[in-house]
């Protein structure tokens, strides 16, 4: 959580519209050698209190998720996904997103072919493809 020089926090919103392609393109290690194509990331753990998201972005940018979904999603589902149809909350039986690779830097993002991922300051994952996106703070649009 970010607080303004009050002390107050601030909100936990997405960023704009726009605002994933403002960010800069991250640098790291964010693929494996048995997922090609695959990209994927998870947040810092640093900050105490804040939950770490393992998220990836399919090869060409099909899809992208998490595998999180925030205590309003419905019962039985785990995972938060995008694609060309819309962003939904669906069940998995193995995590598809949690991989081994580094956190993704907040302010930056990842993407590939549509798809666009990026942390916000308040420790929130944001995906987007097309005019669809999630947040893990619990908004899909």
């Amino acid at each position: 959580m970010l607080a303004i020089a009050t002390g107050a926090p601030l909100a936990d919103i997405p960023p704009p519209a726009d605002g994933l392609d403002q960010w800069p393109l991250a640098r790291g290690r964010f693929t494996t050698p048995s997922d090609s194509g695959w990209i994927y990331f998870r947040t810092p753990t640093e900050k105490e209190g804040v939950y770490s998201y393992f998220c990836g972005i399919a090869p060409g940018g099909t899809l992208a998720g998490c595998d999180f979904v925030p205590d309003s999603a419905p019962e039985g589902t785990n995972q938060t996904i995008v694609d060309s149809t819309g962003a939904r909350y669906v069940h998995s039986d193995t995590p598809t997103f949690t991989r081994d690779v580094d956190a993704l830097p907040a302010g930056e993002r990842l993407e590939s072919g549509p798809a666009v991922c990026g942390a916000t300051y308040q420790g929130a994952v944001t995906c987007r493809i097309g005019d669809h996106k999630f947040g893990t703070n619990g908004y899909l649009e």
